[in-house]
C-alpha cells in the first residue's frame, strides 16, 4: 500500500490517493493518470523523468505545471 501526497508551493499537505502498489509504481500510475490523463496502464513506464528517491521507498516528482510536488510513501 502506498499513499500519494501533494505538497503545495504555498505550504500544506493533501492526501490525493492510495494505491495497492509499491511507492515508485504508485507515483508512476498517479502521474500517468492524473497529470498526463493516460489510462492505458498496460504501457506505463517503470519510472518517469524527473522522479527522484528521497529516503528509501519515498519517491518525489516536481509537477511544475501544477506548482506542486507529488510524493509517494508507504502506507
Amino acid at each position: 500500500m502506498s499513499v500519494i501526497l501533494e505538497l503545495k508551493e504555498q505550504g500544506g499537505l493533501n492526501k490525493l490517493a492510495e494505491y495497492s502498489l509499491p511507492p515508485r509504481q504508485s507515483l508512476v500510475a498517479f502521474i500517468e493518470q492524473d497529470v498526463r490523463k493516460n489510462f492505458n496502464h498496460w504501457n506505463y513506464p517503470t519510472q518517469i523523468d524527473g522522479m527522484r528517491e528521497g529516503a528509501p521507498g519515498h519517491w518525489y516528482y516536481d509537477d511544475v505545471a501544477g506548482n506542486r510536488v507529488l510524493a509517494a510513501y508507504p502506507a
